[in-house]
C-alpha cells in the first residue's frame, strides 16, 4: 500500500512537470511526445517508489 501511495504522489509530481512543458504547444510532435512522457513517467515513478520504499525499510532495520 505504501508503495501504490508513493507511486502516485510521484506520478503527480512528473504530470506536474508535463504539464508545465507541453502546455501551450498546438502540433500533434508535441502531442506524441506529451503521451511517451506520460508513460516514462509512469514506470519511472513506480520505480522511484520501490527505491523509496527499500531506503525507508533500510534505515528503519538499523
Amino acid at each position: 500500500m505504501f508503495k501504490a501511495i508513493l507511486a502516485v504522489f510521484y506520478f503527480l509530481a512528473f504530470a506536474f512537470c508535463i504539464d508545465l512543458v507541453f502546455r501551450h504547444t498546438l502540433s500533434a510532435i508535441t502531442d506524441i511526445l506529451a503521451i511517451v512522457c506520460w508513460f516514462i513517467a509512469a514506470i519511472a515513478s513506480v520505480a522511484l517508489a520501490i527505491h523509496t520504499e527499500k531506503r525507508i525499510r533500510g534505515r528503519q532495520d538499523r
